[in-house]
């Protein structure tokens, strides 16, 4: 039974939902099929434009009224939010005050934990969301559906409840609202749910003229406050009227990760929920029962006992065994109590992961994620929707913080085919917070762990982990930069110990003079300037950055940033894991060894089966090593400590610029790309940044005042001073597959190929350098 009322001849069916359990979708899909309590218009708690957004898309997926579908698991609709709570005004002004910039230049950490405010909204296409059917119900049944929510609202202060879990088989559903009904009204905001329940209602009695029964899907905890409002005669009705101005919707597919937190207690309930799903417009079709929790439960831990009893049999220890399943019973009790503090049926996902954690080997809680994360059909992926962009949790592929406390940051990730060169191209926005839509977040920690099959590659440029730039090409430019850095002459004003003899110049030199004084010289000592030069010879070790800017040329091919890794397997190649450990988990998995502007170019014909892509650079940073394979680059960043490039969480360029700015405090333009390159290598300089360009490229005095303020220099020498033909073939850049992970072997083929060996200009590197490609 579901509660109902009626308003003058209008009678209103109404799902008072605990968001995302089957349990309430499949009570709207029964008042639809059966055609004796069928409506004939649907209300929904949804704002009018998202509620039309959702309907086309689903129109788009292929829902319809004559066949069954299955929505993927999952879709979303992302949209910003400009609103924060009034609560939060005062904390607002002094927070720009304080920060001496507008709110909307403050970082989405300060603005997340000191206003509750997000970024964006995420809305998800759950299959298991009462309000998602009633939406699919109303397409399939060829009737109205309405947002009667506003489609704007901020973050509200609601207080945690604890309530029965209603995820059973044969709930009562109008029993349920009875009893725990008012319970869940308690923790409403009453500012922010107040004013969102007063245009549902008055926005529900503008459709009452129109039809004599309708269908109202809404949360629990507003039940009661719509129908007190509902039988209010000051409550005047309101139009259901969309915005002139439409809402900027952005389609995504949702992460796995992030799916679950808009899935049923267990995710393979989704699947099971469609598969037993009925489309109501077809006749005989039946009324259908969600799944018994309980037996989902005990199926999904009896598979993960199984997977783990096995592998510690293949592994023939067992000591580990014994211990392992000594503790099963304890770990039981520790989930029933947990399942009965949380009121819940069944014990909730999280609850399971928390429990493994606490007192089950790490091999256990592998399994356990992935039994819990197999719903028995593929996740939506960029494979099947490569239009659409995917909603992650930063960092991605590197370790999440074990912190329930951290403010979780996201991005979107594209992929498709480059138009030009036929390649496969990845771009990754910015960071921003999220707030879900009528979610339940599952901490990121606890499925940090959980690897996605169809996972998007995390790759060292435009390819995947075994995509490596050519050797030659690396070791020719940055042969090339080594020479630069011992051509460039660096001019210092250095301050010296003169006697003094009547001009203070630049001031006492109160070292000088105290050394003369305990040395019995008993003179007074003054600093004299002078200009002198400098030459340096690097050992290789710990190079300087070197940028390379190159004569432009005319190309109708546009210009894009491409930031290259020091590899993908350094971890195994190091010495000292607990401090690259400590890196990795603060900044990111991505350490940057180069930053450069290139211009793709379709691979010529008879390399076409070897190089992955083809580009000619425009400009470089180069930060010291070539990092021609992974074991290199892991030798680079030990001897530098780790400091001697960024470290990123994604290697696209908007995460590079944040960075910058939240590291070193500096505002990258990336629209001025040469001004942009010698910036970025500013911080990594001990003493210089040697910047090899054309005669008429001058490096502003701007520039060298910023390396100035970080004590040192920036010395420029003309790319004239290098053969025509050295500076093409250095602006070539091939992307080639090579025979293993870590970029060490080619074919032999490959080397045919393209004509060179993979070792030439080798003998261009430091000694350093090149001693480390040898003792591989």
């Amino acid at each position: 039974m579901i509660p109902n009322f009626k308003i003058k001849d209008t009678l209103i069916d109404v799902v008072p939902s605990y968001h995302f359990r089957s349990v309430f979708a499949a009570s709207v899909n029964k008042i639809c099929t059966n055609v004796m309590t069928r409506p004939e218009a649907i209300a929904v708690e949804l704002g009018p434009c998202l509620a039309i957004e959702v309907r086309n898309w689903m129109q788009e997926l292929g829902v319809n009224s004559f066949t069954k579908t299955i929505l993927p698991c999952m879709l979303g609709i992302l949209y910003r939010n400009s609103l924060i709570h009034p609560d939060y005004f005062d904390t607002a002004v002094h927070l720009q005050d304080h920060m001496q910039k507008p709110l909307g230049e403050t970082s989405f950490e300060l603005k997340s934990q000191l206003l509750n405010y997000s970024d964006r909204n995420l809305a998800a296409l759950s299959s298991t969301d009462s309000i998602i059917e009633a939406v699919r119900c109303s397409i399939e049944l060829n009737i109205p559906v309405y947002g009667i929510d506003l489609d704007e609202f901020s973050s509200g202060l609601r207080k945690p409840i604890l309530i029965e879990d209603p995820a059973k088989p044969g709930l009562d559903i109008a029993a349920y609202t009875l009893k725990y009904g008012r319970y869940a009204a308690s923790c409403r905001d009453k500012y922010i749910d107040g004013r969102r329940e007063y245009a549902m209602s008055a926005r529900l009695k503008s459709l009452l003229p129109q039809y004599k029964r309708i269908l109202l899907v809404c949360g629990l905890a507003h039940f009661e406050n719509i129908l007190q409002l509902m039988n209010d005669p000051s409550v005047k009705p309101a139009d259901v009227m969309v915005p002139g101005v439409s809402y900027s919707f952005k389609r995504v597919i949702i992460h796995p990760k992030i799916a679950v937190s808009f899935m049923d207690v267990y995710p393979v309930i989704t699947s099971m929920y469609e598969d037993l799903r009925p489309n109501p417009s077809i006749k005989d079709s039946e009324i259908f029962l969600i799944p018994d929790y309980s037996k989902v439960y005990r199926d999904i831990l009896d598979k993960v006992y199984c997977r783990y009893y096995e592998s510690i049999k293949q592994e023939k220890k067992p000591a580990n065994s014994v211990r392992g399943f000594d503790m099963v019973p304890e770990f039981e009790k520790l989930v029933v109590n947990h399942q009965l503090t949380s009121q819940q049926f069944v014990p909730r996902a999280s609850e399971l992961l928390e429990c493994s954690r606490t007192l089950m080997p790490d091999g256990f809680y592998d399994f356990l994620v992935d039994g819990l994360m197999d719903i028995d059909r593929p996740w939506a992926s960029p494979k099947q929707f490569p239009e659409l962009p995917m909603i992650g949790r930063k960092p991605e592929g590197s370790k999440e913080k074990n912190k329930k406390t951290t403010v979780e940051l996201y991005h979107l990730k594209e992929s498709g085919k480059d138009n030009r060169n036929n390649q496969s191209r990845k771009k990754e926005s910015g960071s921003f917070t999220v707030e879900y839509l009528n979610g339940f977040p599952v901490p990121g920690y606890l499925l940090s762990m959980w690897k996605w099959d169809d996972e998007p590659d995390h790759p060292r440029s435009q390819g995947g982990f075994f995509d490596w730039v050519w050797p030659p090409c690396e070791a020719l430019l940055f042969g090339t930069a080594y020479e630069a850095s011992k051509m460039a002459v660096t001019r210092s004003k250095e301050a010296k110990p003169e006697v003094f003899e009547g001009s203070m110049f630049d001031g006492l030199d109160l070292r000088a003079t105290i050394r003369s004084a305990t040395a019995g010289e008993r003179k007074i000592y003054v600093k004299k300037t002078s200009s002198t030069k400098k030459l340096y010879i690097p050992d290789g070790k710990k190079p300087e950055p070197t940028v390379f800017i190159f004569d432009s040329e005319n190309s109708d091919n546009k210009a894009d940033w491409s930031l290259l890794i020091a590899g993908a397997n350094i971890r195994s190649y190091l010495k000292d894991k607990t401090e690259f450990d400590r890196i990795v988990q603060k900044y990111g998995g991505y350490f940057i060894s180069s930053i450069s502007r290139v211009r793709y170019q379709p691979v010529p014909p008879q390399i076409s089966g070897h190089a992955v892509s083809y580009s000619i650079l425009d400009g470089i940073t180069a930060f010291g090593s070539p990092c021609i394979n992974a074991i290199q680059g892991a030798k680079w960043l030990q001897d530098n400590n780790f400091k001697a490039c960024p470290v990123l969480t994604s290697t696209s360029i908007d995460t590079l610029v944040d960075f910058y700015r939240d590291q070193y405090n500096m505002i990258i333009s990336e629209s001025d790309w040469k001004r942009a390159l010698i910036r970025f290598a500013i911080p990594y300089a001990r003493d210089r940044v040697v910047v090899v360009a054309p005669r008429n490229f001058i490096v502003t005095n701007e520039l060298h005042s910023e390396a100035k303020t970080r004590n040192i220099s920036i010395d420029q020498i003309p790319s004239s001073f290098f053969p025509p033909e050295q500076l093409a073939e250095m602006r070539q850049r091939l992307i080639v597959r090579a025979k293993d992970n870590d970029g060490i072997t080619f074919t032999q083929e490959t080397e045919r190929a393209l004509g060179q060996k993979a070792d030439k200009y080798f003998g261009m590197l430091p000694r350093y350098m090149q001693d480390q490609l040898k003792n591989q």
